[in-house]
């Protein structure tokens, strides 16, 4: 089995879609992601194993924060780890970019991304209502990348 990471192509931008219908109850069209790979501010990556596809994220980087726009894993490969690797990758990207931070919004209710981001020590901050398009809170989540 080869997992890799890389930056995505229009190419992926099918198995993306698949994988943001599959995940979020209001997910981004598909020519969204198209937009994203020419978005000067946007990283959009991959993580395929033995060539396919299987999880994403989307990461702003203006001025010296990072935003996390979107990740997730296509429902057949959850809770093997993809999370947390994907999560993993946007950490190094943001500290690369030299940011001091990432911030993210996630819904309430999930649960398992919550877990992982707690366990990359993501805090939640503060509370937006109806953040979502279909009337859902969401909660903000911010990792610091300075040392204390």
């Amino acid at each position: 089995m080869r997992c890799e990471l890389r930056p995505a192509t229009p190419g992926d931008v099918p198995a993306i879609n698949a994988i943001e219908r599959g995940a979020f109850p209001c997910p981004w069209p598909e020519y969204a992601f198209y937009r994203e790979l020419e978005n000067d501010l946007s990283t959009l990556k991959v993580l395929t194993v033995d060539g396919e596809v299987v999880g994403y994220y989307d990461l702003w980087v203006c001025a010296n924060e990072a935003h996390l726009l979107n990740v997730a894993v296509a429902d057949r490969e959850r809770r093997r780890g993809y999370g947390t690797k994907l999560m993993e990758d946007v950490i190094a990207e943001a500290k690369h970019s030299r940011c001091v931070r990432i911030v993210l919004e996630v819904r309430p209710g999930n649960e398992a991304a919550i877990k992982i981001y707690e366990k990359l020590g993501f805090k939640k901050v503060t509370h937006r209502l109806r953040y979502y398009s279909d009337g859902e809170d969401a909660d903000v989540m911010v990792k610091s990348l300075r040392e204390p």
